[in-house]
């Protein structure tokens, strides 16, 4: 484990709007594996930021470098409630806005080569479930991991097989994005000949709704932490 840590902040531009980054990563000038982070439609809203931000801290700790690019930026989105009435309207744009981000977060002076891991929080977990079957040219998503992203709608399309190792967290009291979103998708990944264990893995929280509280956040985060370690392979300094 690294002993240190830095946070930054960064930007790039995406279709002409200059887009801000969270940028999380262990202390030093080298290279490291990174890994991109998307919020949900809450984004950083009070209730969530110290518990999506603690997931880049998390990273950096381990070695890997954590960018969130703020794609709401792409379209003056607030969190909350404008982002969930508006997310039709700006679907696609915030898709782009994210794809940038991957290309943005590869070629970072922190970044080394290699793979790129994924994460994401509902709508963020739809984007990196989407960005993971059809990466912007150029980057190779090696693992995604997702939070309760939604399926079935809006609709998640991309060619399953395509999926790289994959692991899902989802609460069983969740009524915004119900359970059954995650349960297609495994069962669509099986259809495709993918194994449960090996290139993918479905986690249910008992308790835990649309946004994880408690014991269920640390959890999930070590869980996740060490999924993306094992693939990204860190140099521990």
């Amino acid at each position: 484990m690294t002993s240190t840590q830095t946070t930054s902040a960064d930007r790039f531009v995406s279709e002409g709007a200059t887009i801000a980054v969270d940028v999380f990563a262990p202390a030093g000038t080298g290279r490291h594996p990174a890994t991109v982070i998307f919020y949900g439609t809450f984004g950083l809203l009070p209730q969530y930021r110290d518990d999506i931000l603690s997931f880049g801290t998390a990273l950096a700790a381990e070695g890997i470098v954590a960018f969130l690019p703020h794609y709401f930026d792409r379209t003056g989105t607030s969190p909350g409630a404008d982002a969930l009435t508006t997310i039709g309207r700006h679907f696609a744009t915030w898709r782009r806005t994210c794809a940038d981000g991957l290309l943005f977060a590869s070629g970072h002076p922190r970044t080394a080569g290699g793979g790129l891991g994924v994460l994401g929080f509902s709508l963020g977990g739809h984007m990196a479930l989407s960005l993971g079957m059809a990466p912007p040219a150029g980057v190779t998503p090696a693992c995604v991991v997702d939070f309760f992203g939604p399926v079935i709608t809006p609709p998640l399309t991309g060619n399953r097989a395509a999926m790289p190792p994959l692991l899902i967290h989802h609460g069983l009291d969740d009524d915004l994005v119900t359970i059954e979103h995650s349960r297609q998708l495994a069962s669509e990944l099986r259809a495709t000949g993918k194994t449960e264990g090996a290139d993918y893995t479905l986690l249910e929280y008992p308790g835990q709704g649309h946004g994880f509280v408690g014991d269920a956040v640390t959890t999930a985060r070590a869980k996740s932490v060490e999924f993306l370690t094992s693939i990204l392979e860190p140099r521990h300094v």
